[in-house]
């Protein structure tokens, strides 16, 4: 595919694409963990084959299992069919170097953009979900950080029903044990996308 557009070109919430981060569960899924850091791969690859079971530990409870691929095996059938579920940082994952810029929460070489600010701590992550720059047809569903620890802890850690964008650190992971985001929770940023998929 191309250089994906300027973020937020012509795109709009819609029945299907329109969030929040649960909403991507009803659609084909691939899980895409990052290779370009050799130490980092097989944290991340936990990661995406438990997100891939929709963060159950054990098999018994699953009722879909979704494939999981290294970025490198990524086809553009994926990109044009699937939700990309993306783990990893801006250096470990091919395909979230190629996007991280045009999100809503940049993902990028100097840490995780919010606002105007970077934020370049190595506990800082996001998981966000939004149309996906490279197909804006199909959701992408990111789980990066400015560590694959970072990004790994976008997890489970986080609980199943989460807006549209959580940008969290090491502290609010861990106590983000509920089933929601809580006030409670010391997240850095949570929240809804507007209905042209922008920060509020």
């Amino acid at each position: 595919p191309g250089e994906p557009p300027p973020w937020g070109e012509g795109l709009h919430k819609r029945a299907g694409l329109s969030g929040p981060m649960g909403d991507a569960n009803y659609d084909e899924q691939v899980h895409v963990y990052g290779t370009a850091v050799p130490d980092d791969v097989e944290t991340l690859k936990k990661a995406a084959q438990l997100g891939a079971r929709n963060w159950h530990e054990g098999k018994n409870f699953v009722e879909v299992e979704f494939p999981v691929v290294a970025d490198t095996d990524v086809t553009e059938e994926m990109i044009r069919t699937k939700t990309l579920v993306l783990y990893g940082t801006w250096k470990d994952n091919s395909i979230l170097a190629k996007i991280g810029a045009s999100l809503p929460v940049r993902v990028v070489e100097e840490g995780i953009g919010l606002r105007g600010a970077m934020l370049d701590e190595p506990d800082v992550g996001v998981r966000l979900v939004c149309p996906n720059p490279l197909n804006p047809d199909r959701y992408v569903l990111v789980l990066a950080g400015n560590s694959a620890a970072a990004a790994s802890a976008g997890g489970s850690k986080l609980g199943p029903y989460l807006p549209d964008y959580v940008v969290f650190d090491k502290q609010s992971s861990k106590k983000a044990q509920g089933m929601a985001v809580s006030k409670k929770v010391p997240f850095i940023e949570a929240g809804f996308f507007t209905e042209t998929w922008e920060l509020p």
